[in-house]
Order: structure tokens, then sequence, then C-alpha cells
């Protein structure tokens, strides 16, 4: 184990929300979403690790035998979910409870992704189709059982998180390619969108129902929290690509921006913003947090990969959702040649 570098020199910056049309910058957002599908095959030395990290000092989470292990998130009772990649690059869904860990696959998936863990134990996240057209839905497991989650009307949707109501927020795309955020109360769907956003995410709900996601324009990616209904945005000075992935019930947002120096995890609360950079790693995300500041994450050192770093996760997940109904238009189109 390590210590944790915790640098508590950046303040949150709040600004007027600008923001324009994002659909132009999809080729770039397709660019982060095949590094990611592919990242099993170019990562697989013992610099890359999932992490635990309580009370500043952080562990290593590695899913034995795994050639890359992605934790996502942790609850009160300390269980983690994420995701990990096999020998072949095959993509599996886990569960880590007390030390034991349990294989989270949705039936007939090519790939699953739990993104999500309330304090019940119930699990949200996305597994994809295994038709040949690589389609995104979300699901929800329960108890044993799965249940799928697909915004009507949508052409691909992902489940990231889920309160202990069994709120449940995420991502949708629509046949023009745009994702939007949702949220989800008992199979009822509203929109999370910024106004005037063209496109954006939520990634996190908590107890109070307060939730926190992305959006982008023009100038790069901004966060924002949603406190019912009213919208606050915050961007780090001299930082880019700002993506809240998780808040706590006491507020506390943690995350990854980007700058000069490479990507960052970070914890916010109140408007105060600090840095969270792990040892001898040149890229950190920080997942998840828990009630008692718990967090996991993943870290690595960008000296041993052999193409550009993946920048940030809201640009791998709605470039995955974004690339995959493309996938699935030309599978279609293939289809109608036959």
């Amino acid at each position: 184990m390590g210590l944790l570098v915790i640098e508590p020199s950046v303040m949150v910056s709040f600004g007027r929300l600008k923001p324009t049309g994002v659909i132009g910058r999809l080729s770039r957002t397709l660019a982060h979403c095949l590094i990611a599908c592919a990242f099993a095959g170019w990562v697989t030395d013992a610099g890359a690790a999932g992490f635990l990290l309580a009370d500043g000092v952080f562990t290593n989470i590695d899913v034995p035998g795994a050639s890359l292990t992605f934790p996502t998130d942790i609850n009160d009772a300390g269980q983690i979910v994420g995701y990990f990649d096999d020998n072949t690059g095959a993509h599996h869904g886990y569960l880590q409870d007390n030390g034991q860990l349990t294989t989270i696959e949705f039936p007939g998936a090519s790939g699953t992704f739990p993104f999500g863990i309330n304090n019940a134990g119930h699990i949200v996240g996305f597994y994809l189709s295994n038709d040949g057209a690589q389609v995104s839905h979300g699901f929800v497991y329960i108890g044993g059982a799965y249940r799928s989650i697909d915004v009507p009307g949508a052409s691909s949707t992902s489940a990231l998180d889920i309160n202990s109501a069994d709120r449940i927020v995420g991502v949708y795309t629509t046949a023009n390619y745009a994702p939007h955020g949702y949220l989800d109360v008992d199979g009822t769907f509203t929109n999370i969108d910024v106004p005037n956003a063209q496109s954006g995410y939520a990634s996190a709900i908590n107890d109070a129902g307060h939730i926190v996601g992305n959006f982008s324009d023009e100038n790069g990616g901004h966060g924002f929290q949603d406190v019912n209904g009213t919208f606050t945005i915050h961007d780090v000075p001299d930082g880019r690509f700002i993506q809240p992935l998780d808040i706590n019930n006491a507020g506390q947002i943690v995350g990854t921006f980007s700058d000069a120096k490479g990507d960052h995890g970070y914890l916010e609360l109140n408007g105060t913003f600090s840095t969270i950079d792990l040892p001898n790693s040149d890229i950190t995300f920080v997942y998840g947090i828990n009630n008692a500041g718990t967090m996991v994450g993943y870290a690595r050192s960008i000296a041993a990969l052999p193409i550009p770093e993946p920048h940030l996760l809201a640009f791998v997940i709605v470039g995955l959702l974004t690339l995959q109904l493309a996938w699935r238009r030309k599978f279609l189109r293939h289809r109608g040649h036959e």
C-alpha cells in the first residue's frame, strides 16, 4: 500500500452556462470509445490497477486472472462492483463482498458492465447485445434476477447509478446520436438535460435525489449538479472535461478532470475542490464514493501505454453508446442487402 496524494489547491469556479451543439465532436468521442473497447488488449502491465481509497491510503483491487480491473462503485457495507477483462479481452461484471468475488453476467450478453450499487446491494449497469449489433441496454440486478432497462424510443440505454429508493439514473442515445441523461422512477422516465444543452448524461444520484452528470459544448466538458431541477454548473480552473461520477449523501462529489499534466481524480464539497493523484500514476479516475468517504477508482502510468490514454470515462460511455448506434445502423443496412 502507499499514501494517497491529495492536493487541495483547486477551487471550483461557478460560471454562466453557454452550451451549444456537440454533435460535431463525435469523431473524437468515437476515438475514445475505440480506445476503451480495445484497452484490455493494449494494457496488461502491473502498472494499471483498480484501487480502494480509505483514510488516505489506497489498496489495489485486481480480479484474479484478469488483464484489467475497473471498480466503479462502493456502498456503505463495502460491497464493490465493477467490471474486468479476461485474457481474451471479454468484459465481465463482478461484485466483491468481504473478499469474495461473484461474476455479474447478464444472460446472453456479449459483455456486462456494472456501474452502481446501493446499500441494499441492488446493482445497475449496462450490457451489450450478442446479435452482432452490440447494442447497449441498461439493467438492474436485484435478488439474483436481472431486468433490462430501455428508455422508450431510445437507440441504446445505460444505467449508471441507483440510490436507496431504487431511483436510477443513466444515459440514452437517440436516432440522431445525441446522448441524454435520464431518471427512472419505477419505470417512469424523465429527461435530465442541462437547459439549452444538446448532449449530456446523468452519472449518479444520492438518497436526497441530487443528481450529478456532465454536458459538453465546443469548449469541452462541464460538470453539473441537479437539485430538484435547479442546475449548478462547475468548471475547474485551468482544467478541461470535468466528469462528476458519483455523489454521496453528504454531498461529496468525486470524478475526473483533465489538464496539461494529464487526467486526475477529484473530490469536491461545497465548492472546495481537491485533486487526487495516486503516487507514480499519470492517470487517476475516481468512480465511486460511499457515505464514509471511501472511494474506488482506477489508476495507471502513461509511460507503458503504446497509444494515447482514454481521456475520461464519460466520453467512453457516450462514445460507446454512439458507436453502438452506428454499428447497429451498419448492421441493419447490411442485413437489408442480404
